[in-house]
């Protein structure tokens, strides 16, 4: 038996998967968006927005003072 159930190779799979872009559409429509607005891709954003952040290390003098200009995010999974 196939995918559908059908001897022939689940015929019905593919009637079912030729009316995936229908959902699309509906999701364009209830989205409010055409598809040149989600191709429309911008610059990227800072993970944690623009500006100075302030600094988290308790022992240092500037503690909770905005001076931290760039974060450099690192994943270590050691």
């Amino acid at each position: 038996m196939g995918l559908g159930g059908a001897r022939d190779g689940g015929g019905f799979c593919e009637v079912k998967l030729s009316y995936l872009w229908i959902r699309h559409l509906f999701l364009l429509y209830f989205l409010d968006k055409d598809v040149e607005e989600l191709l429309d891709v911008g610059e990227d954003e800072d993970p944690f927005g623009k500006g100075l952040w302030p600094c988290l290390n308790k022992d240092a003098n500037h503690y909770k003072q905005l001076v931290i200009k760039n974060v450099i995010i690192i994943r270590d999974f050691k």
